[in-house]
């Protein structure tokens, strides 16, 4: 079992996180009735071992059943397909590294066109580099779903798990969402050029990426292989 699973699921039972469902890769079947398949479960769960005095284990494909049970087995699939590729993203910090790269870049045509793509195809490029780092949908979301009293049940969890939204440690809901749709618009954007460009021209792309990462002072600069950083069956 993924130790992850149990984080996940309490994560996706709350109110503040259903709204970003589709922003951050997770684009649910009807979503009220999954909230309420997984506080079920994670009622149960505490409710099955409450006798014994101790830490509830976690039965991870018991859970996803009847969770797949009450709404839909492709929202049990997506669960642990989402959990295992963007939960803490074991692809992020070179995500991160592509995006600290190409940022400066971006800002000005010129400059882009030194990653050697070429006319309508660096544009093309540019224009959706840009477009993954957009968040003004998420800034309206998270102004309107944070600015009113938690729910009660996310009241309950935030209680529980000690979560404060302004944290410096950031272990808190707003950090998981913003990551995830951080680190899930930069997958579709590499799934995108993976599928406009040959293996060839995205090794150049690369190599003219770390010798302008070089250039301003990282001279040690590596950047992942972008054909790495496409993920199959992503919603």
């Amino acid at each position: 079992m993924d130790p992850r699973l149990p984080f996940v699921f309490m994560l996706f039972s709350m109110d503040v996180v259903v709204p970003f469902f589709d922003l951050i890769g997770a684009p649910f079947d009807h979503p009220e009735r999954l909230c309420q398949a997984l506080r079920t479960e994670i009622v149960a769960t505490r409710y099955r071992f409450r006798s014994a005095n101790a830490v509830p284990p976690f039965d991870a494909d018991e859970s996803l059943r009847q969770v797949a049970h009450f709404s839909g087995a492709r929202n049990a699939e997506l669960i642990v397909w989402w959990t295992e590729n963007l939960f803490d993203a074991p692809k992020g910090s070179d995500l991160d590294a592509w995006a600290d790269a190409l940022e400066p870049l971006s800002r000005d045509a010129e400059r882009w066109g030194e990653l050697g793509l070429l006319g309508k195809a660096s544009e093309r490029a540019r224009s959706a580099f840009i477009e993954s780092g957009n968040r003004s949908e998420y800034w309206k979301l998270q102004a309107a779903v944070f600015k009113g009293p938690l729910s009660d049940w996310d009241l309950h969890l935030y209680a529980v798990n000690l979560f404060e939204d302004h944290d410096p440690a950031n272990v808190n809901p707003s950090h998981f969402i913003a990551r995830s749709l951080r680190h899930y618009a930069a997958l579709r954007f590499w799934s995108a050029m993976s599928g406009w460009h040959s293996p060839a021209e995205l090794a150049r792309l690369r190599t003219a990426a770390e010798f302008s990462v070089r250039e301003r002072g990282d001279v040690n600069a590596e950047l992942a292989d972008p054909r790495e950083l496409v993920l199959q069956g992503m919603p």
